[in-house]
């Protein structure tokens, strides 16, 4: 809070978009530094194979809000999907929409997948990273939630390179709780998926290949516990 106070006169200056841009950066920084050294949380990242430098999109398992702080670090310049309302966050929210992110209207239906596909392809030109929660909100541990369409709509419109991604994070700080847990919380960035699939077809093995690996992870977790 006393970075965002300390910089929030750059919000009202036009000449200042890099040092806005940073401040999420940073304080998505502190947030992880305090978090290992005081609450034992850290994190660790598996890949499979090499990550491309940069154009890609990642479906990335939403368990917490754990990972909307740690995927400022583990992804190289991210650009986040993410709902209208969070820019309505006291002073943090407008540090989000002077940065470079895609805040969406999911009341306006295809109005806001057509948004969501320009901007996407917009930022994937630019060479940048694209994270996209395809769930659309937290799910708690455990429970079966349902895959939005719209992925499967960017995914066949732009033929991205799209990454799923696996995590454990509920297991550590679950949804809507304040009390967080020490452990290491383990993110599985998987091999890209393959170009051509329908749409059911890439929603089934998109679904499969997160969720089957979110629950090995979640099982690691319980074991280290």
């Amino acid at each position: 809070m006393c970075i965002a106070l300390w910089y929030a006169p750059c919000l009202w200056s036009k000449k200042h978009h890099a040092t806005k841009a940073k401040i999420p950066l940073l304080w998505t920084k502190i947030a992880l530094t305090l978090q290992k050294h005081i609450l034992d949380l850290d994190y660790e990242v598996r890949t499979h194979t090499p990550l491309p430098q940069g154009g890609v999109v990642y479906a990335v398992k939403h368990q917490s809000a754990w990972e909307t702080i740690a995927l400022w670090h583990i992804i190289d310049r991210p650009v986040f999907v993410l709902k209208k309302e969070l820019l309505s966050i006291p002073l943090f929210g407008a540090y989000l929409a002077a940065s470079d992110h895609i805040a969406i209207d999911r009341t306006d239906g295809i109005k806001a997948i057509q948004q969501i596909n320009t901007q996407v392809a917009h930022f994937l030109a630019q060479g940048r990273n694209v994270v996209m929660f395809p769930e659309g909100t937290r799910t708690s541990v455990g429970e079966d939630s349902r895959y939005k369409s719209g992925i499967a709509l960017l995914y066949h419109a732009l033929s991205p390179t799209l990454c799923p991604v696996a995590l454990n994070s509920g297991c550590f700080w679950s949804r809507n709780a304040w009390v967080r847990k020490a452990g290491t919380v383990e993110v599985e960035i998987l091999p890209p998926m393959p170009s051509g699939l329908d749409k059911q077809a890439f929603m089934r093995s998109l679904k499969e290949q997160i969720e089957g690996t979110t629950t090995q992870l979640v099982e690691h977790a319980r074991l280290r516990s």
